[in-house]
C-alpha cells in the first residue's frame, strides 16, 4: 500500500505544480488523502484550491496531511506533524504516518477588509478620473480566509520589512536559521524606532461578540486561531484562567491577546512571558484609523500585509471546517 502510495504521490507532485486545475482530476475519487510539502503559506495554498474545487467533488473535504519545508510552519506544529522536516525521515514512513493518522478539524475564518465610507469615496473618485468614466462601482473591499492568525502593529510591521527583504533577495532567505536571525535584527532595530505602532490602542477599536474592549497601552494586537505563532511560541500561554475557555483550533472561538512592544514580544518568543489576554469570542470586529495589518497563511504567502491611512473596517466572520491529519 505505501509503494502505491509512493508512486502516486510522485505524479500528484507533478500535477499540483499546474495550479489547482489538477484537483479536477480527483474530483470522482470518494475518498483520498493530500500530504502538502511546504510551509503555512503552502497549506493555505491548498486549501483555497479545495476551496475552489471542492464543491464539485465526491470528496469535497480530503483530510490533509503536511511534510513541513516552511521556516515558522506554525500550524504543522499544532496539527503535531513537527517544526521542520530536516531529511532524516524515510518516505515511505512519512506516508504510513499520513495513511494512519487521525482526522481532526480545523476552524478557518473569513477576514473582511473595508475602508471607511469616506476612503472609498475619495477612491471611486480617482477610479472615474482615471477611467474618464462617469460611472465607476469598483469595491474596495477585501476579502482573505485565515488559517493561523490575525496581526496588528508591531507583528505586522516586522512582518513586512522581512517579506520586503526577502522579495528583494530571496536566494538569501534559503534556510530557517538565516530567516529567525533575520527576523531578530529587524526586531532590534524596532525597539529604537517605535514611532509607527506607538499608541496602538488609541488607534483601534476592538470588537468581540458584541463588545467593545477596554485596551491597555499596546503596540500589538493577535488575533489567534491556533496556539502557535512566530515559529512556536504560544502568546495565549498554558495557564488556565476561570474567566476563559481551554482554546482549541476547532472550536469555533478566537483568541486575542495584546503585546506592549517589541522587547514584550521577544519574551514571547522565548518563552519567557505570554501575550496580554484581551478576550475571547467568535466575531471579532476592528476598526482601524492608522494601521499595519498582516493577515497570516494566505495562498502563496505565509503571510500579506496591507497598509491603509484611513480608517478600515476589519470583520473576521464564521468559521470552516476542513478535516486535517493529526
Amino acid at each position: 500500500m505505501c509503494s502505491r502510495a509512493l508512486s502516486v504521490l510522485t505524479h500528484d507532485y507533478w500535477v499540483m505544480s499546474r495550479n489547482d486545475l489538477c484537483l479536477h482530476c480527483f474530483r470522482h475519487l470518494k475518498q483520498f488523502k493530500i500530504l502538502v510539502c511546504g510551509g503555512d503559506g503552502t497549506v493555505g495554498w491548498a486549501l483555497s484550491c479545495l476551496d475552489n474545487v471542492g464543491q464539485d467533488a465526491a470528496c469535497p473535504t480530503p483530510p490533509m496531511a503536511i511534510l513541513p519545508l516552511g521556516t515558522g510552519n506554525d500550524l504543522a506544529r499544532v496539527l503535531r506533524w513537527g517544526s521542520g522536516y530536516t531529511g532524516g525521515e524515510e518516505p515511505l514512513t512519512i506516508l504510513k504516518d499520513v495513511v494512519e493518522a487521525e482526522n481532526i478539524r480545523l476552524d478557518r475564518w473569513t477576514v473582511v477588509i473595508k475602508p471607511d465610507q469616506a476612503e472609498k469615496d475619495a477612491q471611486k473618485k480617482q477610479l472615474q478620473i482615471e477611467a474618464n468614466s462617469s460611472n465607476t462601482n469598483e469595491d474596495s473591499s477585501r476579502i482573505f480566509v485565515m488559517n493561523n492568525y490575525f496581526g496588528l502593529g508591531i507583528d505586522a510591521d516586522l512582518n513586512l520589512d522581512f517579506h520586503m527583504a526577502r522579495e528583494e533577495n530571496p536566494a538569501k532567505f534559503n534556510s530557517r536559521i538565516h530567516n529567525k536571525s533575520v527576523y531578530l535584527k529587524m526586531g532590534l532595530r524596532k525597539m529604537v524606532n517605535r514611532t509607527k505602532c506607538k499608541d496602538l490602542h488609541q488607534n483601534i477599536i476592538v470588537e468581540v461578540d458584541g463588545r467593545q474592549l477596554d485596551l491597555p497601552p499596546l503596540e500589538g494586537v493577535i488575533i489567534l486561531n491556533i496556539l502557535s505563532w512566530g515559529a512556536g511560541a504560544n502568546p495565549w500561554g498554558v495557564e488556565k484562567d476561570d474567566a476563559f475557555t481551554t482554546p482549541t483550533h476547532f472550536d469555533g472561538q478566537l483568541e486575542i491577546v495584546g503585546v506592549t512592544g517589541v522587547v514584550h514580544m521577544g519574551q514571547i518568543f522565548s518563552g519567557l512571558r505570554t501575550g496580554i489576554r484581551l478576550a475571547q469570542g467568535g466575531h471579532v470586529r476592528v476598526f482601524i484609523f492608522i494601521l499595519y495589518i498582516c493577515v497570516s497563511n494566505l495562498s502563496f504567502l505565509c503571510f500579506l500585509l496591507f497598509i491603509y491611512k484611513c480608517k478600515v473596517t476589519i470583520e473576521i466572520l464564521g468559521r470552516s471546517g476542513y478535516v486535517i491529519l493529526d
